[in-house]
């Protein structure tokens, strides 16, 4: 399967992207481990539908998840963001 889903970290007021995977399964064990040496709020999105799925990892297993396909992390657009070494959609709030 191709991969289609970027993982994102949002940290302070930056927007990290972090990898790109196949299925939304292999997203939050992905992010349930990236969270172990960095911890906060993930989103992840598919580049194909535009959807984006909000993930805070909490101690454990547990999770809190939410979706949104119209807003980014603090309620806005997410935009596309082209910089030396990064490139990808941000929260149009963080930039």
């Amino acid at each position: 399967m191709v991969p289609s889903l970027d993982i994102f970290q949002i940290n302070g007021g930056d927007v990290l992207w972090r990898e790109e995977v196949a299925t939304l399964e292999d997203a939050k064990t992905r992010i349930r481990r990236l969270a172990l040496s960095s911890p906060g709020e993930y989103f992840i999105l598919d580049q194909n539908t535009g959807q984006r799925t909000f993930v805070t990892p909490l101690l454990g297993s547990a999770q809190i998840e939410r979706s949104s396909v119209e807003s980014g992390c603090h309620g806005r657009e997410l935009v596309w963001v082209e910089k030396e070494h990064f490139q990808g959609w941000v929260c149009s709030a963080c930039g």
